[in-house]
């Protein structure tokens, strides 16, 4: 699918309060060549964001020497804006190429915390599971949806636990029995099973007549990821931002027509250039 369009992004740059809130005082940076390559999986480690941004401001580029910093970024189409990643600023530098300033910046979704959040704590035989991984987000500080997340765990502690050192790692331990994968999503902590799926997205990406999805070029089917497993899915769309793996995304094409669970996706932004897409990974249903 081919269209003219305009590719809009919106930068902001905040001091964070705390691993998971920022201060309402903000630097927006708009109108600037930014160029983003950004990663999103399933697993625990943080997502990733490489930025490009030329010619900042020299304010700017001193303001970015100074960690923590928390990083936004909104992107689209023709005015239309969507968040498309934010995080904690890994690292920064800026560097003079002929009569422009090149600032890369790494960003990581929920680094911080995931880098030294801690938690000492003990709990008697009895204790529900879901109570001591709400503990631990609670004193993580994540958000996350008390009401719906392992809904279905009804395991119980069996002969005391204690959780103790970094969260992070306390959280995948006391998961693994279950099958189960921690990560944060745009700030937001999910939970799920190698069967379960998010309840709140289902995307249609579609190359058939009448369709204005944006799916570009055929979807096509790679190797298994590991002997018994089913191929995976590959497939690329304009810009999604809204896109989260854990989701559903219902491929129609001529060759190809069913629903998949997003695996991992990968968003490339150039608001100087033609190429704004996803790359989508995802296994059938």
């Amino acid at each position: 699918m081919s269209r003219l369009f305009k590719t809009g992004v919106s930068l902001t740059i905040a001091r964070p309060q705390s691993f998971f809130s920022q201060s309402p005082n903000a630097i927006v940076i708009r109108d600037l060549h930014i160029i983003a390559d950004i990663d999103k999986h399933l697993g625990k480690d943080p997502n990733n964001c490489d930025l490009v941004v030329i010619n900042l401001s020299e304010k700017t580029r001193g303001e970015l020497q100074q960690k923590p910093l928390y990083i936004r970024l909104e992107a689209g189409f023709d005015g239309s804006l969507e968040r498309v990643f934010e995080g904690d600023m890994r690292w920064c530098e800026s560097v003079k190429d002929g009569t422009s300033w090149v600032t890369k910046i790494q960003v990581g979704d929920g680094d911080r915390a995931f880098r030294f959040a801690q938690v000492s704590q003990s709990y008697r035989a009895g204790t529900p599971v879901r109570n001591v991984v709400f503990d631990l987000l609670s004193a993580m500080g994540a958000p996350f949806d008390r009401v719906n997340l392992l809904a279905d765990m009804t395991a119980t502690v069996a002969s005391g636990i204690v959780v103790d050192g970094l969260i992070s790692k306390e959280l995948t331990r006391l998961l693994r029995p279950f099958q189960k994968q921690w990560s944060i999503q745009d700030g937001t902590v999910q939970i799920l099973g190698e069967g379960e799926l998010r309840k709140d997205q289902v995307a249609v990406i579609s190359s058939l007549p009448g369709s204005n999805s944006g799916m570009i070029g055929s979807p096509e089917y790679g190797s298994p990821p590991e002997k018994g497993k089913p191929p995976i899915l590959t497939v690329k769309n304009l810009l999604y931002p809204r896109l989260v793996p854990g989701g559903t995304m219902e491929v129609r094409s001529r060759y190809i027509h069913g629903r998949f669970k997003v695996l991992k996706l990968r968003h490339t932004i150039d608001t100087h250039g033609t190429d704004c897409h996803t790359q989508i990974d995802g296994n059938p249903l």
